[in-house]
């Protein structure tokens, strides 16, 4: 897909990514924090994590991370002062330039796939946090987005910015920014919808797909007389108790989950989840289209998930050729309540051997 994208003069050129508000994370070496308009009016935030240079990998760092799988919050350090500390996004530094990309974005030497990470309704990067750390100390490729009008990203007052078709859009041409040969794609919740069409229209590049209480293989669109359905100055005036609600649903039990953690799993504007939830409009993904997908899939579902039922992740497993499920004791929000048990499946996932893959017989319809 040709990306056009405006510069500073107004022309548009293939590929030409503004970046701004470089964020330099407090506490991290690593990793950029990238402002930008992929699209026009559309400034998506991504957090963009290169693989450690090959001194930290030579000397034997990363081996021992590996071997251990410590889970000590100590961040380790190699002779030449990386560190692997979590990356915080809280100062921004504005630093306006253009780049122009001829091919993707990335330009990380490492030979390990790519992988993203895409939140769902409410959340932000932020909720990756776990995972960015994990996959970093395996010297992976990292890139994260904030949705339009979640974290740091714009956020347009118009409610047709946030149809699927328009959100989707955004991560087909993120993909195509970052993508490499070997690409990994990891969805929670709604973002698990805009996985499977990445998987979808661009199979050959996804080697495999990881989806966290994603839900069954049915076709969405916004549901009636719900609460969402209400205006938007009224949302505004009852979001406290939206919120509240939401954190007793997400977690098995928000009493032992990190304040921080609650704040972030539903940390959208008022206007920005009415627009969401009333845009969330695809028919297209109905059982024929997961049918049609010919990837590797994990599903990933706490037992304990108010908003997903199981029989919804079973009736995935039947749609899809090549899909299998794993449970952690948790509830929605499984990457932040079991972040170990969630990393060591998604690891063994992506380094599982082709022999190892499950063929089931190709559903029809």
């Amino acid at each position: 897909m040709q990306t056009m994208l405006q510069d500073e003069s107004g022309h548009k050129h293939e590929h030409l990514w503004r970046r701004k508000n470089q964020v330099n994370p407090v506490g991290s070496v690593h990793g950029d924090i990238l402002n930008i308009e992929i699209r026009e009016g559309r400034k998506i935030m991504v957090q963009h994590v290169t693989p450690e240079p090959d001194h930290c990998v030579s000397n034997g760092l990363f081996q021992a991370i590996k071997s251990t799988k410590s889970k000590s919050n100590i961040p380790p350090k190699c002779s030449y002062g990386c560190s692997s500390e979590n990356i915080v996004i809280d100062q921004i530094v504005t630093d306006s330039q253009t780049v122009n990309h001829a091919g993707n974005a990335s330009s990380a030497s490492s030979t390990n796939p790519v992988i993203f990470f895409i939140h769902g309704v409410g959340g932000s990067a932020k909720l990756w946090k776990h995972q960015v750390e994990y996959f970093y100390q395996e010297n992976y490729e990292i890139v994260v987005p904030d949705l339009l009008g979640h974290g740091l990203s714009s956020a347009p007052k118009h409610k047709k910015a946030y149809t699927f078709s328009e959100l989707s859009e955004d991560m087909l041409v993120l993909f195509d920014a970052f993508a490499k040969e070997e690409n990994i794609l990891i969805g929670h919740s709604y973002g698990s919808s805009f996985c499977v069409k990445l998987a979808h229209e661009r199979s050959n590049q996804v080697s495999k797909v990881i989806l966290i209480s994603g839900g069954g293989p049915q076709s969405l669109k916004p549901q009636p007389c719900q609460i969402f359905c209400l205006p938007a100055f009224i949302l505004s005036c009852i979001k406290p108790m939206i919120v509240n609600g939401f954190i007793k649903r997400a977690f098995k039990d928000p009493s032992q989950q990190a304040k921080l953690d609650k704040n972030n799993s539903f940390n959208a504007s008022a206007s920005v989840l009415h627009a969401m939830m009333n845009g969330q409009d695809w028919a297209e993904g109905d059982r024929n289209y997961h049918a049609a997908l010919n990837t590797p899939i994990l599903l990933i579902y706490g037992t304990q998930d108010q908003f997903i039922g199981i029989d919804e992740e079973h009736e995935m497993i039947e749609t899809i050729c090549d899909c299998r499920m794993k449970t952690v004791e948790a509830g929605h929000m499984v990457m932040l309540e079991a972040p170990y048990e969630v990393n060591e499946l998604i690891d063994d996932f992506i380094n599982q051997h082709p022999s190892e893959r499950v063929v089931q017989r190709v559903p029809t319809f």
